[in-house]
């Protein structure tokens, strides 16, 4: 199959819609098919890529990462003659109303991968906690999802989100796996990167992935990391990622006394990332916004305990009492707790990484692509069963 894949975000950004949209693209191809990726140029992007289309754009939305593409006719009629059997849009926006015009004309399917919970984070774009764009939100996503062939949710969370906002278009979970073969070609010795970053080797490494954002609940994390360290000393909080909140995140570990222990990365290349999972001891994680649980995947894979606050997206993937703690109800206090108590007992240690390095295998990147194209076939087939019913009427 000839597919293509619009989305408002994309590499260099490496969170997880960039992260998921890359790995079924190649493993997609992989499995044979043809993927066409419409994306939106970065200033700091040069080169050419081989199937990857730039468009020219700006920042929309600080949080997530989300772009306004420009396009027009000529670009409508270059996508067209690729003679693409598949849309596929990872966002609403922009790249969404590409996706649905090259559709429309080309009369194939359109599908819709559900990545983020907007309407929770549109709380947040103009004004902390407004009540209006949220609304609005769920209403234009329903309007979004209902002119699709089919919705991909990334956890049984998102898909009863969508239903909830009234889609009735069909909706298929499937989260996305994880390339086994990528991750593993990146290797590096702990010394090098605490060398790096001036972490003392004696240190254990409390990580956290992810925007620097209000969505995300970083503060609770800083202020649970505070408790932690009062009672060991010899522990780091280590921030991979950037947001608009970084700078008052670092004003409130500044307050804490925590400069020393607490490093923000900002924004690093995805193979650094993968460095300094090797290197961690710890994932910490306090979103409840999150629609997918890949961070936790990626972070299991590693062998590292996860210790979060409970959300359902995080099914099947992070279990409470075998591969981590989740926490509830959300209190420092509690979520401090769980982490020391890892911390201190090396067998429990041992066994919650035993135990994530087990969950993480039943998740390839493989399977799932393969899952996707099952997808694919079946709606492929209905919308061209119900193409032949118009042309004989």
């Amino acid at each position: 199959m000839r597919i293509g894949f619009f989305s408002d975000t994309y590499l260099p950004i490496t969170f997880g819609t960039e992260i998921s949209i890359e790995t079924f693209r190649i493993w997609l191809e992989k499995l044979g098919h043809q993927v066409f990726v419409f994306v939106p140029n970065y200033p700091d992007i040069k080169k050419l890529e081989k199937n990857i289309f730039r468009f020219p754009s700006f920042r929309l939305i600080k949080s997530p990462e989300n772009r306004l593409m420009f396009f027009g006719p000529n670009d409508v009629k270059k996508i067209i003659t690729l003679k693409l059997d598949i849309v596929h849009s990872h966002t609403p926006f922009s790249a969404g109303w590409l996706a649905k015009i090259i559709a429309k004309k080309s009369k194939i399917p359109l599908f819709y991968t559900s990545h983020i919970l907007y309407p929770e984070y549109a709380k947040y774009w103009i004004f902390k906690e407004n009540k209006v764009l949220p609304v609005l939100m769920k209403f234009y996503l329903k309007i979004f999802g209902n002119s699709c062939s089919a919705l991909i949710a990334p956890s049984l969370k998102m898909k009863k989100l969508l239903e909830n906002y009234g889609v009735k278009k069909p909706i298929f979970v499937l989260p996305t796996g994880l390339d086994f073969e990528r991750l593993e070609r990146i290797q590096e010795k702990d010394s090098e990167t605490r060398r790096k970053f001036g972490i003392p080797l004696t240190d254990k490494i409390l990580l956290y992935i992810g925007r620097l954002t209000e969505e995300k609940n970083v503060s609770f994390l800083i202020e649970s990391f505070n408790l932690i360290q009062k009672k060991r000393k010899d522990v780091c909080f280590v921030l991979i990622g950037e947001g608009y909140l970084e700078e008052k995140l670092k004003e409130k570990v500044k307050k804490l006394g925590l400069e020393s222990k607490v490093i923000f990365t900002g924004r690093i290349a995805w193979e650094e990332v993968i460095k300094i999972y090797r290197s961690a001891n710890l994932f910490l994680f306090a979103s409840l916004t999150d629609t997918q649980g890949l961070i936790i995947l990626e972070a299991s894979y590693f062998g590292l305990p996860i210790v979060a606050l409970k959300d359902d997206c995080y099914e099947e993937m992070l279990i409470n009492g075998k591969n981590g703690y989740t926490i509830y109800p959300y209190q420092t206090s509690l979520f401090a707790e769980r982490v020391l108590e890892i911390l201190n007992n090396q067998s429990l240690y041992q066994e919650f990484s035993k135990n994530a390095k087990e969950i993480a295998k039943n998740f390839s990147a493989e399977n799932q692509a393969k899952k996707l194209v099952g997808v694919y076939q079946k709606i492929l087939e209905t919308y061209r069963n119900k193409l032949k019913l118009i042309v004989k009427t």
